[in-house]
């Protein structure tokens, strides 16, 4: 497999094969943003960064929702998923974007990013329910240590 570069200000260079590559129609706000790496955060956290490889200063901080809030049932439609390649809930991915502020970090619960873990493709969803905040505070350092529920 060939390895490939990305060089970033902000993240330095960063070696990828093509195979580790998470696929995107876009994000809102971020059209060109289509191919993206999942790299865990250079600390020891529950975070992980969503690079672009299409627009290299443009990175996420993402996270696995249930680590945080371990009843987070949200409620897809067909077409959110439908394309993905998602076969058993196993091969569905879930994080949400997390935004790191002076009191901890706020959860984006109203949008996840869905991705289809065999083909690697991604989405974004955007729900339609007021129960789930696109600011939801929680700590930075305490996530809950219960299990992920069934999807």
């Amino acid at each position: 497999m060939t390895q490939h570069e990305l060089r970033s200000r902000r993240f330095g260079a960063l070696r990828f094969d093509e195979s580790e590559l998470l696929h995107f129609p876009g994000l809102p706000g971020f059209p060109e943003a289509k191919r993206f790496l999942l790299r865990h955060h250079d600390r020891e956290t529950h975070f992980a960064w969503m690079i672009s490889a299409d627009a290299p200063e443009l990175g996420f901080v993402v996270a696995d929702p249930w680590l945080f809030v371990p009843d987070y049932r949200p409620v897809f439609e067909a077409r959110d998923w439908q394309g993905l390649g998602v076969v058993t809930e196993n091969s569905l991915q879930i994080l949400v974007v997390a935004q790191p502020d002076a009191e901890g970090v706020t959860l984006n619960l109203a949008a996840p990013l869905l991705i289809g873990v065999e083909k690697r493709l991604g989405r974004q969803a955007i729900l339609d329910d007021p129960a789930y905040d696109t600011r939801y505070r929680v700590s930075w350092t305490s996530p809950q240590t219960e299990s992920k529920p069934q999807r």
